[in-house]
C-alpha cells in the first residue's frame, strides 16, 4: 500500500486566496441561498427561494464578478409557467443549462432542461430541450455536465434505473446523439464526471446500499461502456464522495474517526487496462466528522466536512483545500462561512473551475431574530492562484514548537502584524490577538493552527504542536 504524503504548508502565501461572499440584492428575503451554483469566468448563478419553502419559489440569481465585487445582474425566472427549475445547472462559455426535472409540460414529471445566452449581462431563454419519448416520472434534468460540445443530462428513473441523454450542440441548437442505460439498480445518471474523452457516473444497489462506478469512454464520437466497479457502501451523501479528474478516479472513505489513517482516507484509482487498480490513499483533516466530500480538479481538492460530527461541541463546518505540489496532496487552507451563528454546512456542495472555487453554505443563518429563523443561505469563492512571491523561511521565527506554555513569534517581514489566530484542526476559532506572545499552557495537548495577517493583506500559516 502507497500513502500519499499530506504536509502542511508552513511558508505560503495566501494572497489571492481571500474568501468572498456572493450577496444577492434584498439578501434577507432570500432562503436557502447556496443549493446550487454555477461559474464560468465572470459569471455566476446561484441558486435560492424567494420565500420561506416550501411556499417560497426556487430561483436563480446571476452575478458577474468586477474589478469592485460582484453585481447581481438579474432574477433568471422559469419559461414557462406553473413549471419550476431544479438545483441541477451549468454554465458553458454563454450558455446556461437550468434542470426542471419535474416539468410536466408534455408529461407528468418528465423533466426538462431550459437553455439560456447571455448577451451583453443579460441571460435570455432560447430553447428547452426535452427528448419526444419521455415518460411518465422520468425526471429528465436531474443532473446537467457540459464537454467538447455535448450536453449530458442524467434522467434518473428513466425505466426505474436510471439514463444519461447526450445532446449535441451545434451553433444554438441541441440535437439527440445517444442514451446511456443500463437494466439494474437505481440512480444511474444522477451525478456526472467528465474529463479527456472518459466519463464516470453512479448506480445504486438499493438491496446491499453499495454504489458502482460506470465508465465510458469516447470513441469515434460515440461513448461504449468501459468498467463497471463496485466501490461498496459509501454512506449518505454518495455523489458527494466520487470524483474524477487527472485520470484518476477518488473515492472518499468515511468508518468512524480513527487515528488509523486507512478508516478515514480518500483513496485514489488509476484506471489500467480496463480496471481500476488502486493507487494510494491519501489522510485528511476533517476532524471527528462522520462523513466527507471530495471534489478534484488538475491539481485542486476540496475536502469538505459533511453534517455530523462526534463530539457535542457546536461549531461552522469546515472546507478544506488542498494543492498538489511536486506529487503530493498539501493543505493550503482552511474555511468557513462568515455568519456569527454556528451549525452550517459550507462546503457541502462546491465547484471548481479553472483557478475559481464556489462554495454553497444553503444552511447559513443571518438573521439575528428570532434565533431559529429559517436560514437565508450564502455563497462564496476563492482564486485559488498563488503568488509567486512566496514567504522565505525567515519571515517568521515562531518558537518554541512544540510549545508547552508559552509560544513566542519574531515578525522578520517588513510589514506589520494586523492580526494573529489560533484555530483547532476543526476550524473553531480559539482566539485571537496581536501579541506576539500567546499562553498555550491551557489549550490540550494536540495540532494547532496559527495564522498571522499583516497589513498587507498577506497570511502565513503554521502548525503548532501542544505538548
Amino acid at each position: 500500500m502507497k500513502k500519499v504524503i499530506l504536509l502542511l504548508l508552513t511558508t505560503i502565501n495566501f494572497y489571492g486566496q481571500v474568501l468572498e461572499r456572493i450577496t444577492p440584492i434584498n439578501e434577507f428575503s432570500i432562503f436557502s441561498f447556496g443549493n446550487s451554483l454555477a461559474h464560468h469566468n465572470n459569471d455566476f448563478i446561484v441558486g435560492g427561494f424567494d420565500a420561506v419553502p416550501p411556499t417560497g419559489n426556487f430561483r436563480l440569481y446571476a452575478f458577474e464578478k468586477t474589478s469592485t465585487g460582484f453585481v447581481q445582474n438579474q432574477i433568471i425566472l422559469p419559461p414557462e409557467i406553473g413549471e419550476n427549475y431544479t438545483n441541477a445547472i451549468e454554465i458553458d462559455n454563454d450558455f446556461l443549462f437550468i434542470g426542471s426535472q419535474n416539468n410536466s409540460t408534455n408529461i407528468p414529471n418528465g423533466g426538462a432542461v431550459y437553455v439560456f445566452k447571455k448577451t451583453g449581462s443579460t441571460w435570455s431563454y432560447i430553447s428547452k430541450i426535452q427528448p419526444s419519448s419521455l415518460s411518465s416520472g422520468e425526471n429528465f434534468g436531474t443532473y446537467i455536465s457540459f464537454y467538447d460540445n455535448q450536453v449530458f443530462i442524467g434522467s434518473k428513473n428513466y425505466n426505474t434505473n436510471g439514463a444519461i441523454y447526450v445532446f449535441d450542440k451545434i451553433g444554438d441548437t441541441f440535437t439527440f446523439n445517444q442514451i446511456l442505460t443500463i437494466n439494474y439498480n437505481q440512480n444511474f445518471g444522477d451525478f456526472i464526471d467528465i474529463e479527456n474523452n472518459f466519463l464516470i457516473t453512479t448506480n445504486l444497489n438499493t438491496a446491499t446500499n453499495e454504489s458502482s462506478v460506470i465508465s465510458y469512454e469516447k470513441v469515434s464520437g460515440s461513448w461504449y461502456l468501459s468498467n463497471e466497479f463496485n466501490v461498496g457502501n459509501l454512506g449518505n451523501n454518495k455523489n458527494l464522495k466520487v470524483n474524477y479528474s487527472n485520470n484518476q478516479l477518488f473515492i472518499s472513505r468515511d468508518g468512524d474517526p480513527t487515528p488509523i489513517p486507512t478508516e478515514r482516507k480518500i483513496d485514489i484509482y488509476n484506471f489500467i487496462s480496463n480496471n481500476w487498480i488502486y493507487d494510494s490513499f491519501l489522510e485528511h483533516a476533517i476532524g471527528d466528522y462522520f462523513e466527507a466530500s471530495v471534489n478534484v480538479y488538475n491539481n485542486k481538492m476540496i475536502v469538505s466536512a459533511l453534517g455530523y460530527y462526534i463530539l457535542s461541541m457546536e461549531r461552522k463546518n469546515i472546507t478544506l483545500f488542498y494543492k498538489k505540489i511536486s506529487g503530493n496532496w498539501v493543505l493550503q487552507n482552511s474555511f468557513t462561512g462568515q455568519s456569527s451563528f454556528n451549525e452550517d454546512n459550507f462546503g457541502n456542495l462546491n465547484k471548481i473551475k479553472d483557478e475559481t472555487v464556489v462554495f454553497g453554505n444553503d444552511y447559513e443563518k443571518w438573521q439575528p431574530t428570532p434565533p431559529f429563523s429559517s436560514p437565508n443561505g450564502g455563497a462564496y469563492t476563492i482564486d485559488t492562484t498563488l503568488s509567486a512571491n512566496l514567504y522565505s523561511k525567515n519571515e517568521a521565527e515562531i518558537y518554541p514548537n512544540p510549545v508547552e506554555s508559552i509560544l513566542n513569534i519574531d515578525n522578520k517581514s517588513d510589514f506589520e502584524i494586523n492580526q494573529i489566530t489560533i484555530t483547532d484542526v476543526n476550524g473553531r476559532i480559539l482566539s485571537t490577538t496581536s501579541s506576539l506572545t500567546i499562553d498555550f499552557s491551557n489549550y490540550s495537548k494536540g495540532i494547532y493552527f496559527l495564522k498571522i495577517t499583516h497589513n498587507n493583506g498577506n497570511i502565513y500559516t503554521k502548525k503548532i504542536l501542544k505538548n
